[in-house]
C-alpha cells in the first residue's frame, strides 16, 4: 500500500515538474486555460494519496506532531483539489467576474486557501520529521519548500510548483524505498 502511495506521489510530482518545464503559455496553446488547469487534478490527487495512504496506514506509530502536520497537509491538498475540480470541471463555463462568476470565484478561493494551508503545514511536517528520527534531509526539504515556493512566486510563476514537485518526488521515492514501514520505526 505504501508503494502505491509512493508511486502516486512521485507521478504527481513529475506531472508538476513537466508543467513547469513546458510553461503555462505552451500548455495554454495546446489545451487552453481550462484544459491546462484540469491537468492539475491528477497531480493534486497523486500527492493527496501520497500523504493520506501512509498517514492512515501508519497512524498508530505516528507522533502527535506528525499527525497534526499530515492532517493539515492533507486538508490543504484536499481544498486545492476540490477548488480545482469545482472551478475547471464543473464551473468553467461561468465568467470569472460579476454576479454570475461568484461560484467560480469561490472555487478559486477554496484552491488558494488550500494552497495557504499546504504552505503553512509543510514546516510543521518538517519539524515533526526532524524530531521523529527521520532522515534529516527529508525534514529539511519539507521546511525549505515554503520559502522556496514563496520565492518562486516572485521569480517566475511557472516555477511555483517546482519546490512542491521535488518534495512530492522525494516523498514518493522514500515511500517506495521503505515499503514496509514508510520510514524508520520512530515515524
Amino acid at each position: 500500500m505504501l508503494v502505491l502511495a509512493g508511486i502516486l506521489a512521485a507521478v504527481g510530482g513529475l506531472m508538476w515538474l513537466s508543467f513547469a518545464a513546458i510553461g503555462s503559455d505552451n500548455l495554454d496553446a495546446a489545451f487552453g486555460e481550462v484544459g491546462r488547469n484540469r491537468l492539475w487534478t491528477p497531480a493534486l490527487f497523486g500527492w493527496l494519496a501520497g500523504v493520506l495512504i501512509p498517514t492512515v496506514a501508519c497512524w498508530r506509530r505516528l507522533s502527535g506532531l506528525i499527525k497534526v502536520g499530515a492532517l493539515f497537509l492533507a486538508a490543504g491538498l484536499l481544498l486545492m483539489l476540490s477548488g480545482n475540480v469545482a472551478e475547471y470541471w464543473f464551473l468553467s463555463d461561468l465568467p470569472h467576474q460579476g454576479p454570475e462568476g461568484f461560484a467560480r470565484g469561490l472555487a478559486w478561493m477554496t484552491f488558494l486557501l488550500g494552497f495557504l494551508v499546504l504552505l503553512l503545514s509543510l514546516p510543521l511536517c518538517g519539524i515533526a520529521l526532524l524530531r521523529a528520527r527521520a532522515p534529516g534531509w527529508i525534514g529539511a526539504a519539507a521546511i525549505a519548500v515554503t520559502p522556496l515556493t514563496i520565492g518562486a512566486i516572485f521569480v517566475n510563476l511557472d516555477m511555483l510548483v517546482v519546490p512542491l514537485a521535488v518534495l512530492s518526488i522525494i516523498m514518493g521515492g522514500y515511500l517506495i524505498a521503505h515499503p514496509r514501514t514508510g520510514g524508520r520505526p520512530g515515524l
